[in-house]
């Protein structure tokens, strides 16, 4: 098969194993053969990232027996030793009897055997560290403390060559000997588990060439890579520490997505990663990936020197903002602290002023919510200062009452929005409203139109109402409506579960008030939430059901489906008393809700 070059983003953690050890911490790579093992780990690395899913199994290794020596306490000679194991039980917690003993028989280990390498690291986790030695040009070796007979067990060995390290991971309990000289070489990864080294696969390597055996798949089986050096990213952390390399698929070659595999690969070098940086942006200076900005740390940035993702602006700490310096999201503005705000310098939300830190304010410095005035501490002002709600005018501390047919009432505009009142109102048809004043009317009209009036419809309508089973509508659609509904069933069927389907009214309210709509909802048995209906109102990002649905009290029976769903749904439960609950079009669905009923 003919031979393609590709860039790729192998990604390689601790140098050698990518696919096994992502996190963990490289040890014992000597300081004064640095080249070599360089070397060494920058082809390993590209090859072992390459077989993420190479597998082989191989027979257990073979433990030398037990060593008779036995150990005598420290002297004062060792002090220098002593000193060495401090160091490096910095990141060790072993603080168990036998941890410390097996600290104690190493140091005698050592000075009874000199070691030019070695470290030690409790890599199974139960309190006694492992001792690993390793001489360059010789062998490496892995010891265990045996506490029964107080001495130190070799595990294993292993004939290293001139290009040789040894790396372990405390977190997989997995140990990998790498031996290589300028021909090629070897890598053996061993699993450590119940005191034993077991070798679990083998890669053999000549002169920069890797060749496995065995059906490619993607995924599973083969040496991976990247055709674009940014696609590696998306599986592994974008990280200095991680490794890339430019290689050579000469053998078969097969592609699911941004990934592909090979049987026959071949390391062509390390890409520095002030290269890689340069390859995966188009912006300059840029320490993410995909910036066409410059200086960005972050990624998917158009703006310069963005610290967070997908920014079109510069400056900015938050994501996918438009404006500059913001340190929340999605803002067109600048400087804002909090996010979807066209204005500037807001640490609240939606907000369209300036220097507001409550939410969806079009006015300036506001602290309260939804004013269109200024410095308002209160909710729903056009005015002026105001601490309280619902104003027009300016400082008021208190809600003001409104005017009902140009005469003082008791209500206040929070009452009237939530009036029976209001709701009948906003039924009628515009153009056939008419008031008529009462010394207008005859006292037969008046007892004609008394006679006529057959109630409010959906207001705790009883559609179903025997022995098996109660179905109401009720046109409910505020938290302290939804409340005083849920109160009187609850005085009403005192021993049976109450089952409420609720449909949320308009994405604004559904806003402002799910917490309260969840207060009012927990007091039913279960609860059964629709999508919201949004009359005239476009979505609002991130406001739907669920936001009650998350706020419901622990342990209630709750779920969520469409409206479309919902005969299903009832179909499949078990219902003793049902409120449909909702200004929208829920009861559109009462028919069929109450021949589904009457046939359990």
């Amino acid at each position: 098969m003919k031979k393609k070059r590709l860039i790729i983003a192998v990604v390689i953690i601790c140098c050698v194993i990518l696919y096994i050890w992502q996190t963990n911490k490289i040890h014992n790579t000597p300081k004064k053969d640095t080249a070599v093992s360089t070397e060494s780990n920058t082809t390993t690395q590209q090859a072992e990232t390459t077989t993420q899913a190479t597998a082989q199994t191989s027979a257990e290794t073979t433990m030398e027996p037990d060593t008779e020596e036995y150990f005598e306490e420290d002297t004062e000679e060792e002090a220098q030793l002593k000193k060495t194991i401090a160091e490096l039980m910095k990141e060790e917690s072993n603080t168990t009897p036998e941890g410390e003993k097996a600290v104690q028989c190493y140091m005698q280990f050592l000075k009874d055997t000199p070691k030019s390498k070695f470290d030690i690291a409790d890599i199974d986790g139960d309190g006694t560290p492992e001792f690993f030695t390793l001489e360059v040009g010789m062998d490496a070796a892995m010891y265990k403390y045996n506490a029964k007979k107080d001495k130190v067990k070799k595990l294993h060995s292993y004939q290293l060559g001139k290009a040789s390290v040894m790396y372990y991971s405390k977190d997989k309990h997995q140990v990998v000997f790498v031996t290589g000289d300028t021909g090629g070489g070897e890598f053996d990864t061993y699993e450590y588990t119940d005191g034993e080294l077991k070798k679990i696969e083998s890669l053999v390597w000549h002169n920069g060439k890797f060749e496995e055996e065995g059906e490619l798949n993607v995924c599973c089986h083969g040496m991976h890579f990247c055709q674009t050096a940014a696609d590696c990213f998306n599986y592994y952390k974008f990280d200095s520490n991680n490794k890339v390399a430019e290689v050579i698929a000469y053998g078969e070659v097969k592609t699911d997505g941004d990934k592909s595999c090979t049987d026959k690969l071949e390391i062509v070098r390390e890409i520095p990663w002030d290269e890689v940086l340069r390859i995966v942006n188009i912006g300059k200076n840029c320490t993410g990936i995909n910036n066409t900005g410059n200086r960005n740390t972050g990624h998917y940035n158009t703006g310069d020197r963005n610290t967070r993702n997908c920014n079109t602006g510069d400056k900015n700490t938050g994501d996918r903002n438009a404006g500059n310096c913001n340190a929340g999201d999605r803002n067109t503005g600048n400087r804002n602290t909090g996010s979807y705000n066209t204005g500037n310098y807001n640490t609240g939300d939606w907000n369209t002023g300036y220097w507001n830190t409550g939410n969806n304010n079009t006015g300036y410095k506001n602290t309260g919510n939804q004013n269109t005035g200024d410095r308002n501490t209160g909710n729903r002002n056009t005015g002026d200062w105001n601490k309280s709600s619902f104003n027009t005018g300016c400082f008021n501390t208190k809600e003001q009452k409104i005017l009902l047919f140009n005469k003082p009432s008791d209500m206040t505009y929070r009452d009237w929005c939530e009036s029976d009142a209001r709701w009948l109102l906003k039924q009628i048809p515009k153009d056939v409203v008419e008031w008529v004043d009462e010394e207008d009317m005859t006292d037969e009209e008046i007892k004609r139109g008394m006679a006529s009036f057959r109630g409010v419809d959906r207001r705790f309508d009883f559609k179903i109402k025997n022995d098996k089973v109660v179905f109401l509508s009720d046109y409910a659609h505020h938290p302290s409506e939804i409340k005083q509904s849920i109160l009187s069933m609850r005085a009403l069927y005192r021993d049976k579960k109450l089952t409420a389907v609720f449909q949320p009214h308009l994405y604004t309210r559904t806003r402002d008030f799910y917490k309260d709509f969840a207060d009012s909802l927990s007091l039913l048995d279960e609860v059964i939430l629709v999508d919201i209906y949004p009359a005239r109102e476009q979505p609002i990002p991130g406001v739907t059901s669920k936001l009650i649905y998350d706020h419901l009290r622990p342990g209630i029976e709750k779920s969520m489906c469409k409206k479309e769903e919902i005969l299903d749904v009832l179909s499949k439960k078990d219902i003793e008393v049902l409120i449909t609950l909702g200004a929208g079009d829920i009861d559109n669905y009462v028919p069929q809700i109450c021949g589904l009923l009457n046939k359990k």
